[in-house]
């Protein structure tokens, strides 16, 4: 493979997306938080810790981006959601399914109309992480899809408490679109640069099984994806282009299942072609190079960051396999373009799938040394 210079700005070429696997004493301080022993001023503290800690370590690590590894989420959508002014929590009778296996129930609707909330929590959390992000790293932020938040509170029960406050769905777009847009410029004056939007709607579309549930409940498969699409473009609106905007199709991994599957052919001239995005983190199979070719749909000097290593299997793996994926991508989007990335997050549920602290870092070391050796 040709050698290609090193990404001075994001994505990188070696990239983590998701969360990192939590310490132990912070695990035991959010147990106690709920327990009632320690206050959120006690819980913080204890998270401060942990994120330097993380933040130091991916810098030892020769990692471009510092992120807070998922350390204060209790969910990586729904705390994002509730701060938001005209969102409240609530409790769906039917939680999602991630392939036969039932997860949480809480849910977001609305409460009154969406806007923008300056006292959002994102930007006192963004501020501590690029107040100990070292110099030449690039703080990242995560933020659920505005396409996400539409979907969440129109899902369901949820749905009956949009038309107390809202005559149209056309106004609610424009609602959520504006809130992201104002969460945005408001991130860009705290200095943020690099931002992440992970999106689980999309993959959906790729699911044929679920598509065919939708289509059976009589939704407009096609108006439905115009709608998220509205809201990723005007969303994006006036953003400065120093602001990386990356977005995740993220496939829920949960349980040892994964809520959507299939490639991303069904989507790929719609959500590639049409969207805002400078990149896109895509998990791919390492063994299959054909499922690329969707690929083919992403605009010329957009960026994609290729999810091959795996979060939930110990073991490593092969170099040779990894490069032969990344070169079978480069067949449609130029090698100077790629990316690579862990699939998703290291964090599970389920404690029999997490890896070891030790094997997550040599994960992440095959990543920088793979990036390394091409790049």
């Amino acid at each position: 493979m040709e050698l290609i210079p090193q990404r001075l700005q994001a994505p990188f070429r070696a990239e983590v997306v998701g969360s990192f696997l939590r310490p132990a004493y912070l695990e035991q301080a959010r147990q106690q938080f709920i327990d009632g022993q320690i206050n959120a001023q006690q819980l913080e503290e204890v998270e401060n810790t942990a994120i330097e800690a993380l933040v130091n370590k991916q810098h030892t690590m020769g990692l471009d981006v510092a992120t807070s590894g998922g350390y204060r989420r209790g969910y990586w959508h729904l705390d994002f959601f509730w701060d938001l002014n005209g969102v409240e929590k609530s409790t769906q009778k039917a939680p999602y399914m991630f392939d036969g296996t039932n997860v949480s129930a809480d849910s977001a609707r609305v409460n009154g109309r969406i806007s923008f909330n300056p006292e959002h929590h994102i930007f006192r959390n963004f501020n501590f992480l690029k107040s100990v992000t070292p110099v030449g790293q690039s703080a990242r932020q995560a933020l659920p899809s505005p396409a996400q938040l539409f979907a969440e509170i129109t899902r369901g029960e949820n749905a009956s408490s949009i038309s107390k406050y809202y005559a149209s769905f056309d106004t609610l777009i424009n609602d959520i679109a504006t809130a992201y847009r104002e969460t945005l410029l408001e991130l860009y004056k705290h200095g943020c640069r690099n931002v992440i939007m992970n999106d689980c709607v999309w993959g959906t579309f790729c699911d044929h099984r679920l598509m065919k549930i939708v289509q059976n409940a009589g939704v407009d498969i096609n108006q439905l994806q115009d709608s998220y699409l509205k809201l990723n473009i005007d969303a994006l609106d006036d953003v400065p282009e120093d602001m990386c905007i990356s977005t995740r199709i993220y496939r829920g991994f949960i349980h040892s299942s994964w809520y959507a599957e299939d490639s991303y052919e069904p989507i790929a001239e719609k959500f590639f072609g049409k969207t805002r995005f400078d990149a896109f983190y895509l998990r791919f199979p390492l063994n299959d190079a054909s499922a690329f070719k969707s690929l083919r749909h992403i605009p010329e000097g957009k960026q994609v960051v290729l999810g091959l290593i795996s979060p939930r299997n110990p073991e490593l793996e092969d170099k040779n396999a990894v490069k032969a994926a990344i070169e079978a991508a480069s067949s449609y989007v130029p090698l100077e373009n790629l990316c690579l990335s862990t699939e998703c997050g290291f964090s599970s549920p389920s404690p029999e799938l997490r890896l070891t602290e030790t094997q997550q870092w040599d994960k992440i070391q095959l990543v920088r040394e793979i990036a390394d050796e091409i790049w």
